[in-house]
């Protein structure tokens, strides 16, 4: 990732696009387990990139998108 990175609300932001590690993606769903996570992003559901060291990075605009494709889900069943 190059460009212009700094610390906004406390994500990294990398050219612009607020960056959240795993631990940082699960507190900002409200999920209680990494597993879970880990399952949502290998079912692809939750867009994922991989840091160079293995570990999962997430973008704050994907999660916000995933948020609301589950709230949308809800209605219709509501509904």
């Amino acid at each position: 990732m190059g460009g212009k990175d700094h610390v906004s609300g406390g994500f990294l932001s990398v050219d612009g696009e607020e960056i959240l590690s795993s631990r940082q993606a699960l507190q900002y769903l409200g999920l209680e387990s990494l597993g879970y996570l880990h399952n949502l992003t290998s079912a692809g559901a939750i867009p994922v990139a991989r840091k160079g060291n293995g570990r999962l990075i997430f973008k704050r605009a994907d999660l916000d998108s995933y948020i609301a494709a589950r709230r949308r889900d809800s209605v219709a069943v509501a509904a």
